[in-house]
């Protein structure tokens, strides 16, 4: 009986060594591939209760943004851009800069991606961030060379917003 408990135990310890060595085996990284073109976000945006918005809310269509875009905020920007109507919003995100309009990535910063909007009334508009990824690293490249090739044959980006000014404010 000692030798079936020997074995036994013996079987025992193996198969956890085993265990063990798999867990604590070398395990391959993966790293992403290297390029010379920085990350670009491609999102769209869902934007409600803004009086030219016909529905309560509506999906806007793909932008791009230099870096990792992280959020998303309505602003109300009438003291900001001093405009007369009082309830002016306009919608940023956190970024690195609008593609296009900057050449490379810029600092971290809130950059628009709306133009000024006016809230319906009794409501509160909402905004939010749809299908946000960073784009692979092979797909920006493919991208870049495109944009590049149509802003040389039409005289610029399709991408440009028409304003991409950061605002310095707090999160």
């Amino acid at each position: 009986m000692n030798k079936i408990l020997r074995l036994l135990m013996v079987g025992l310890l193996a198969g956890c060594t085993s265990i063990t060595a798999n867990e604590n085996a070398v395990q391959p990284v993966q790293t992403e591939e290297k390029s010379s073109i920085p990350p670009i976000s491609q999102f769209t945006f869902e934007l409600c209760n803004v009086y030219f918005v016909l529905d309560e809310c509506a999906t806007f269509p793909e932008q791009k943004h230099w870096g990792e875009v992280k959020e998303i905020k309505i602003i109300n920007v009438s003291e900001i851009k001093q405009l007369a109507q009082k309830k002016s919003l306009q919608v940023y995100v956190k970024s690195q800069g609008c593609y296009g309009y900057y050449d490379s990535p810029q600092k971290e910063a809130w950059y628009p991606i709306s133009k000024v909007v006016l809230p319906r009334e009794g409501k509160t508009a909402q905004t939010k961030l749809v299908d946000n990824t960073v784009m692979d690293v092979k797909l920006r490249e493919a991208f870049v060379e495109i944009d590049q090739m149509d802003g040389i044959l039409n005289g610029g980006s399709l991408y440009s917003p028409d304003d991409c000014t950061p605002l310095e404010i707090d999160s």
